[in-house]
């Protein structure tokens, strides 16, 4: 039985990521890192990574219009 478990086993795969955010976006001179950084913390917000109140939901929404 060991043998048969062996062959339809599936190896774990691990990802390892480290997440930076910057406390002001002001110290982000280029316009392309910042539009990427909103980017990654747009989809992070949507995908439940990062917790955001309604009303922070609301806000962001703004400034990204």
């Amino acid at each position: 039985m060991k043998k048969q478990l062996d062959k339809y086993a599936i190896e774990p795969t691990v990802y390892f990521g480290v997440v930076f955010y910057v406390p002001s976006i002001s110290q982000l001179q280029q316009e392309l890192t910042r539009f990427q950084y909103y980017l990654q913390l747009r989809k992070d917000i949507l995908e439940g990574r990062i917790p955001c109140t309604l009303d922070q939901g609301i806000q962001l929404a703004g400034l990204a219009a």
